[in-house]
């Protein structure tokens, strides 16, 4: 996707691009808590569940089917508890393991507290934000992330990449992930931060196709 070559200097502006276009800036504050990064797909998002031990939720969207078995047509504090249903779960699967278009996308814990989520939710009222807004939600989802304990986000639909991420001091889950990715064949890997700085790996260029 960007040129490559050799040299420190390139590598900088590679890093930069890479930073820029998934993040929205170069000190992207997801990349200061605990993460992996590995490619987008529903393997992946089963191996965060399975590590996590959890059923997922898709923030920003809503559970497809009722306890009945029937289309869900809703909206509220009711409606979160439905993700646990093995149907929506399947909804999960397909549909939080990708990145949309121009949106934000990110799978977490089904027990989550319908409190807790439409807090978050409300976020969207705001004149600057908005719920599919991904550049807004990319660079503000890191302040949820120490109350939610952890999130799957597709990285924008136009990059192969997802990102797991965990609050501060849940390095045993990130290890966790990694190794379920792993069985599954399924690179993962973490930006390199040095103090204030970000670095994108130069190990990973072989996957920016």
């Amino acid at each position: 996707m960007f040129p490559k070559g050799a040299g420190s200097e390139n590598e900088e502006r590679r890093s930069s691009l890479w930073l820029r276009f998934l993040f929205g800036t170069l000190r992207p504050p997801l990349a200061y808590l605990p993460h992996c990064l590995c490619q987008q797909s529903e393997a992946a998002l089963r191996a965060v569940l399975r590590a996590a031990n959890a059923n997922g939720a898709i923030f920003g969207d809503h559970p497809q089917w009722d306890r009945d078995g029937r289309s869900f047509i809703g909206f509220g504090a009711d409606e979160f508890p439905l993700w646990e249903l093995p149907a929506n779960q399947e909804y999960v699967l397909h549909c939080g393991a990708y990145a949309k278009l121009g949106q934000f996308t990110a799978v977490i814990d089904s027990r989550t507290s319908p409190a807790l989520y439409w807090e978050i939710y409300s976020e969207a009222e705001s004149p600057d934000a908005g719920i599919s807004s991904y550049n807004w939600w990319i660079e503000n989802f890191a302040g949820w992330v120490p109350k939610l304990g952890w999130a799957y986000i597709p990285l924008t639909e136009d990059s192969p990449f997802a990102m797991f991420v965990a609050r501060s001091g849940e390095q045993r889950l990130v290890q966790a992930v990694k190794s379920e990715l792993v069985a599954q064949g399924i690179r993962a890997f973490e930006l390199t931060v040095q103090g204030e700085v970000v670095l994108w790996p130069q190990s990973e260029e072989g996957q920016d196709s």
